[in-house]
């Protein structure tokens, strides 16, 4: 696999390993009740496959992803060259709650760079309260988005996440996620997210003895309550 070439995202953004509160920056107030406890909700971008072509020329883009919670960027990850495979391994740190979990979600969009401006390759939404009553504390899981633009499918987007009581210290990459991002990149599946749990003791050796996956996430960007999580019983 050759050597990708990354360079800073141009319009800003943060820096993607820093904590982003849900309560402007004032941090989050501790709860006594245990069903609100404070939590951090570590996700690392791994990167992208089959994305959508930005420059008819050269049949390829220059990637970078924005993540949003609730409208305002809380990432932006670097840019990878001349690739619509890119693999970005950039890690960030979200503060949340027990109880916040159940209504967050992430908006992940893929934007190409380019001289004047960039360009819109698709955008993926990840509702994370789909998996607040099966994630555990310190274990990584494994997400796949479908990426669409106006319908229309582009590639896709992975990355793994991990929540904590306390927040994980790492400078760019959070490495526990790495060995589980790099077994099942990229996986051709049918359903637009699939978490996977994942012991320490599995860090390598992975493909023989993935777990059953937990739970699927529809592709509906509504926020309703009635959406249908129906569980996915195929193995890798």
């Amino acid at each position: 696999e050759k050597e990708q070439k990354a360079t800073t995202a141009s319009g800003g953004g943060f820096r993607c390993n820093v904590i982003s509160t849900s309560s402007g920056g004032r941090g989050v107030k501790q709860s006594s009740h245990e069903e609100d406890s404070q939590l951090f909700l570590v996700v690392t971008m791994g990167g992208g496959h089959n994305l959508k072509i930005g420059d008819t020329l050269t049949r390829s883009s220059d990637p970078f992803v924005i993540v949003k919670r609730k409208g305002e960027i809380v990432c932006t990850s670097k840019v990878i060259k001349n690739t619509l495979n890119p693999i970005w391994n950039e890690s960030f740190t979200l503060e949340t709650s027990q109880k916040r979990l159940k209504k967050e979600s992430l908006l992940f969009s893929i934007m190409d760079e380019d001289v004047m401006t960039n360009d819109f390759l698709g955008d993926a939404k990840w509702k994370v309260q789909h998996y607040s009553n099966t994630v555990e504390l310190n274990n990584t899981y494994y997400v796949q988005l479908v990426v669409k633009d106006k319908g229309v499918n582009f590639g896709v987007i992975y990355f793994a996440f991990s929540l904590h009581a306390t927040a994980p210290q790492y400078k760019g990459t959070f490495e526990d996620h790495l060995p589980l991002l790099t077994s099942l990149r990229p996986q051709n599946i049918s359903s637009p997210s699939i978490p996977l749990r994942i012991s320490s003791s599995l860090s390598h050796g992975l493909a023989a003895s993935l777990p059953t996956v937990l739970s699927t996430q529809d592709e509906d960007d509504s926020d309703s309550e009635g959406d249908d999580d129906s569980t996915h019983k195929t193995k890798f």
